[in-house]
């Protein structure tokens, strides 16, 4: 898994966080929010992810995740389809 360098700066100060209602994957014990158990396991689910796609969020309905790659590009799956760009960079993810 390679973090794009907003994500990397943002594990390396939070570990992982809440804010704005979002619960953001990280590093850390709690196996809900550990990025590489939540993406490893999401991507068996789902054979539809890209191997560049990480698991930042699960919002908690309707089967809604949201990753990112490398790049700092967000997406957002629904179940089992495909991802779906998200026009928007995290700051303004977590924003809204």
């Amino acid at each position: 898994m390679v973090f794009c360098k907003e994500y990397r700066e943002f594990i390396g100060v939070y570990g992982s966080a809440c804010a704005n209602g979002h619960e953001l994957m990280g590093i850390c014990e709690a196996s809900n929010l550990s990025i590489v158990e939540r993406t490893n396991d999401a991507k068996g689910k789902n054979p539809n992810i890209p191997t560049d796609l990480y698991l930042i969020e699960d919002l908690g309905i309707d089967k809604i995740l949201t990753w990112q790659n490398s790049k700092g590009e967000l997406f957002q799956t629904v179940g089992n389809g495909l991802p779906e760009k998200l026009e928007i960079d995290l700051c303004t993810y977590v924003d809204e």
